[in-house]
């Protein structure tokens, strides 16, 4: 069951020690210590997240800090968007000080060891290339940014999941159900 929880922030200096305090108080996490977690920002541009097209890298960093504490193996992940490289991206971000400071490691998937995957949509089906990363990951968390999209109307959570496909061509997949991104 998904759970929404509303803090006003406007005033709070630390926002990473906020998430992290929330992350302890209300999400039980049922996988084992050691367990490989997959963190999925929304980092599709090399837009700063004061934007707002981008997750803002406190929020990253107290739930990063979190799932370190209690002993998982945390990965901060993204592929390659349409128009760019996630490495410069992460660099015009500095998401690698994150890398730094939490011990989670950053991984662009495009760079990763791939596998073809089969997308069963409504209508139609659709293989893409998934890295391993993914597909062996016990847990993904998804910490998208809501904004307008061209193809979409809104961006949502299921459209940042695309950012875990590593083929440079994610719109193709915009017309393939929800469920295509959960075992079946």
């Amino acid at each position: 069951m998904s759970e929404v929880i509303v803090l006003d922030t406007f005033n709070k200096r630390n926002i990473a020690d906020l998430v992290e305090n929330l992350m302890e108080t209300q999400v039980n996490i049922p996988i084992v210590p050691g367990g490989k977690i997959l963190l999925k920002p929304n980092l599709s541009s090399s837009n700063h997240p004061e934007t707002g097209a981008t997750t803002h890298l406190e929020i990253l960093e107290g739930v990063a800090r979190f799932l370190m504490r209690k002993k998982y193996k945390v990965t901060i992940v993204e592929s390659d968007p349409t128009n760019s490289a996630f490495d410069e991206t992460a660099n015009l971000l500095q998401l690698y000080t994150l890398q730094e400071s939490t011990g989670a490691k950053i991984v662009n998937l495009t760079k990763r060891t791939q596998r073809k995957v089969l997308l069963k949509g409504l209508h139609t089906n659709l293989e893409v290339t998934i890295a391993d990363d993914v597909l062996n990951a016990d847990a993904i968390i998804n910490l998208p940014v809501v904004k307008t999209h061209i193809l979409t109307g809104a961006s949502l959570g299921i459209k940042n999941l695309f950012g875990l496909i590593s083929e440079k061509n994610k719109s193709q997949c915009i017309c393939i159900s929800a469920s295509c991104l959960s075992d079946s």
